[in-house]
């Protein structure tokens, strides 16, 4: 499910060297969520609705994970890859 960026590379070599490990894919997922969530948070203060629509204004966001768009229903309109998670 990872579409690395150019972000990833930069986001790996800092993981790993605080955690002494490769991250894995969820990793980079949680990453994306934790700095768009800040992002709006800063951008639209304590008010979840504002955040909601914060969230929604950044879109297209480019995460350590890839691209992140939202579509008009508020979805995530990556495409779906097939892969195999050992």
């Amino acid at each position: 499910p990872l579409q690395p960026s150019p972000e990833a590379e930069d986001f790996r070599i800092r993981f790993q060297q605080h955690y002494g490990h490769e991250p894995d894919w969820p990793a980079y997922f949680a990453y994306d969520a934790a700095c768009l969530a800040a992002v709006a948070i800063d951008r639209a203060g304590p008010d979840p609705f504002a955040i909601r629509d914060a969230i929604s204004a950044t879109s297209p966001w480019q995460g350590a994970s890839g691209s992140i768009r939202w579509d008009r229903l508020g979805r995530n309109s990556r495409p779906v890859r097939i892969t195999r998670i050992p």
